[in-house]
């Protein structure tokens, strides 16, 4: 039997497609396993709060995300929570890449995909999506 191996950007690619027809909320908040290549997974909680001065910049909900229209009537997240997402996420791979610096961990291990990757910088069809897109952008925060 051959093996199928999915790289991490025909992921992000199935999970967007997964987003457009509304299927992704039913694979985002079920139980995952550590396994030797995601050794993080069982440290994503389920029921996460943004409510601390660290991460008050992520607390939305679908109906408090501003969206914006750029010269080509493609809709992409406001630019001012736009700026502060970039200005947390560089803060926390500039800590991912210190505190893991010496850490010794197993050659297969892939670490999570940041967050920029899901899609909350890049510019949508649509609100609806833009919103599905950043609070999926928003939820790879946690696995920072």
């Amino acid at each position: 039997m051959k093996k199928l191996i999915i790289t991490d950007l025909e992921w992000i690619w199935y999970l967007e497609l997964q987003m457009r027809s509304g299927n992704v909320w039913d694979m985002t908040l079920t139980t995952h396993w550590a396994y030797a290549a995601h050794p993080w997974f069982p440290l994503v909680p389920l029921n996460p709060s943004f409510n601390s001065p660290i991460f008050e910049c992520l607390n939305h909900l679908m109906f408090s995300l501003r969206t914006e229209l750029d010269s080509q009537g493609k809709h992409i997240l406001h630019h001012n929570i736009r700026e502060s997402w970039v200005k947390l996420e560089k803060k926390l791979l500039w800590c991912q890449e210190f505190l893991g610096a010496g850490l010794l961990v197993p050659w297969e291990t892939k670490l999570p995909c940041p967050p920029a990757q899901y899609g909350y910088q890049r510019l949508h069809s649509d609100t609806k999506l833009t919103k599905k897109v950043t609070l999926k952008s928003r939820n790879a925060f946690l696995c920072m």
